[in-house]
């Protein structure tokens, strides 16, 4: 029931303590404080190391302190900070390491730190900001570091910082906002590096990254993106994901200005923790989302792997559903040896599929060992439509599917690229095995809506072409069942009565859209007691 206020306190080593501790239930009100430093001095300004009760502070002033701001390392402390500022304090300005302990924050700036503005260390430590800012960061401006410790942050605005907005470095942390706003950051504005680390934002806006918009480092975490968030002007990619099983969600949101490529993920990092780095599988859902303006490609998916050579159990798979690519400078999507899926949301019957425009070279590219389904979606303002390059590591093959498409093109349609040198031990065959019907293709003047190459044919031609199609025996039924579409293989077939090699299509594998994380509303502070 204690309660202090109207006071000063200027260059001690510690401006307020609490002394032995305070238990809880009980609770200790501190009002219209400043406390301040004084350069050459190591000074701090708040610090609860021995409490379970809850201390409420309201219109504090820290300002130039050369230590820690507002520091929590009771195991189970609780305190709440409202109407405050922070400002010139070197290290962090508000830092939590009490296991269990829990700090709520409101209507307070944090400006000119020069370490990091909020840090939590402890673990199951948490803090809960709300319509707070957060300017000039020299460090990072919000940090979980600790084993499951958690951010939870509304009506939160991030200017301004040399490092990044928002960090989940520790095991199992998890940052969630909403309406959060991220504007001019010296580094990557988001970054997921701890396990099964989480970042959660709806709502939310982040303008101008200095690195990638989000890069997302750590083995099974997750960035959900939903709710109209978005992500725009990034100076690299907007979204950048290596971590191994990581579960990427951009629904009903917009990537926009990406410097180079809107999405780009590679599943190929294995780590050595845990102990099993196997067990999972990458998964990125585009969902009733827009991607528009990089200057690179819009989705690069490499080693999203359509067969893990390691565990035949292991896959992974970038998904595109019911969303658009405009407007991109090097393609729409690329997949090397990776699974992508192009179409509808299968959850949501007579949805759209998904429209790539204007995307400059190729709409979708495949390279490598690809599982590629492309189905009810557009293709226009490109060279070509859909294109498939067959890689030497016979005897593995890639798979095309393209159903119920329009695409329209200034070159070729479809392009399919094989590789046939005799089986010479040093350039394998390769087999690009596609299933391609019921599209309307419009290619470009002197161009071909379907067209079959194979490359290095030996001389004499063999038997078998190494370009296997489904539904079809020669070109003249490929192109009945595409509409009326031209088809143009080149080198002419042999005359062979074997003139494919015919294996079936695998579509990607079905992996159903993550659940998004709900973001919790915060707590309500308590009201600070009136002064005597």
């Amino acid at each position: 029931g204690s309660h202090v206020d109207h006071f000063q306190i200027t260059n001690s080593p510690i401006g307020i303590t609490d002394g032995t501790g305070l238990a809880a239930p009980g609770i200790a009100t501190v009002s219209d404080v400043i406390i301040t430093g004084q350069a050459g001095l190591l000074q701090r300004g708040i610090e609860i190391s021995n409490s379970t009760g809850r201390f409420d502070f309201d219109n504090i002033q820290l300002t130039g302190l050369t230590n820690d701001g507002f520091v929590v390392t009771a195991a189970g402390g609780n305190a709440t900070i409202t109407n405050s500022s922070f400002s010139t304090i070197e290290d962090a300005a508000l830092r939590v390491t009490g296991s269990n302990a829990s700090v709520a924050v409101s209507n307070t700036s944090f400006i000119d730190t020069i370490g990091t503005a909020v840090l939590v260390g402890g673990t199951d430590a948490g803090v809960v900001l709300a319509n707070s800012t957060i300017s000039g960061t020299v460090g990072n401006a919000l940090v979980a570091s600790g084993l499951r410790s958690e951010i939870l942050a509304s009506d939160v605005e991030i200017t301004d910082t040399n490092g990044s907005a928002i960090v989940a470095s520790g095991i199992g942390t998890l940052v969630q906002g909403t309406a959060i706003t991220v504007t001019d950051t010296a580094s990557d504005a988001i970054l997921v590096s701890g396990f099964q680390a989480d970042v959660s934002l709806a709502s939310s806006t982040i303008t101008r990254a200095g690195g990638f918009g989000a890069f997302v480092t750590g083995t099974e975490s997750g960035l959900y993106l939903t709710d109209g968030t978005r992500i725009r002007d990034a100076e690299s990619d907007s979204l950048h994901i290596l971590g191994y099983a990581a579960t990427v969600l951009v629904q009903d949101s917009s990537i926009l200005n990406s410097g180079v490529n809107g999405i780009y993920v590679n599943g190929n990092s294995r780590p050595t923790f845990p102990p099993n780095p196997l067990a999972g599988t990458t998964q990125v859902t585009v969902l009733g989302s827009e991607i528009r303006g990089a200057n690179g490609v819009g989705v690069v998916a490499e080693n999203v792997f359509a067969v893990d050579p390691v565990n035949p159990n292991i896959g992974g798979v970038v998904q595109i559903f019911s969303s658009e690519i405009r407007n991109t400078g090097s393609g729409g999507v690329i997949a090397n040896s990776s699974n992508v899926d192009i179409g509808r949301d299968p959850n949501s019957p007579g949805s759209v599929g998904t429209t790539i425009a204007n995307a400059s070279t190729t709409g979708v590219a495949m390279t490598g060992i690809s599982r590629v389904r492309v189905a009810n979606s557009s293709i226009s303002g490109v060279t070509t439509g859909i294109s498939v390059t067959g890689t030497a590591a016979g005897p593995e093959f890639s798979n095309l599917i393209a159903t119920n498409n329009r695409i329209t093109s200034t070159g070729d349609g479809i392009s399919v690229t094989a590789n046939s040198d005799g089986n010479l031990p040093d350039e394998p065959d390769t087999y690009t095995n596609i299933n391609v019907a019921s599209n309307r293709i419009t290619s470009g003047d002197g161009s071909t809506d379907i067209r079959l190459t194979t490359t290095n044919v030996p001389d004499p031609i063999g038997l078998v072409r190494p370009i296997g199609v489904a539904n079809a025996s020669d070109a003249a039924q490929l192109g009945a069942f595409n509409l009326g579409a031209t088809v143009v293989e080149d080198p002419a077939p042999p005359g062979s009565p074997v003139a494919y090699q015919f294996r079936p299509g695998v579509p990607p594998p079905p992996v159903p859209p993550p659940v998004p994380v709900v973001a919790l509303p915060p707590p309500t502070p308590p009201v600070p007691l009136p002064p005597p």
